[in-house]
C-alpha cells in the first residue's frame, strides 16, 4: 500500500491505526485532520519536489489540530542507507525522532 493511500485510511479510521510510518507521500492537508493526535513518521526527501512540499502544508494543519510536529535537528543524510549492513547511524537517528 502507498503513502497516500495509507494516510488516507488512518485519517478515515484513526482508532484502528497505533501510528504509521509514510514515505514520500502527498498528503492532502484536510485528510490529516483526524490525526493530529496520531503519531507518524513521515519521511521525504529534501530535494523532493512533489511529497515534501505536500507534507509542509500538513504542519499547520496539524499543530492547528492540536498536533506535535517534531523536525529532525539535521537532515538524514542518504549516503547513510547503503551498504545496508552499515546503517546503525541511520537507525539511530530514525529512533531518536521516535523517542
Amino acid at each position: 500500500m502507498g503513502a497516500m493511500t495509507s494516510v488516507w485510511l488512518m485519517a478515515r479510521h484513526p482508532e484502528t491505526f497505533a501510528a504509521g510510518l509514510i514515505i514520500a507521500g502527498q498528503q492532502r492537508p484536510a485528510n490529516v485532520i483526524s490525526l493530529a493526535r496520531q503519531k507518524i513518521l513521515i519521511i521525504t526527501g529534501s530535494e523532493d519536489d512533489k511529497a515534501t512540499p505536500w507534507n509542509e502544508k500538513c504542519v499547520p494543519v496539524w499543530k492547528k489540530a492540536g498536533g506535535t510536529v517534531v523536525r529532525p535537528k539535521e537532515q538524514l543524510d542518504p549516503a547513510l542507507i547503503f551498504p545496508v549492513d552499515r546503517q546503525q547511524k541511520l537507525t539511530d537517528q530514525v529512533n531518536g525522532y521516535l523517542s
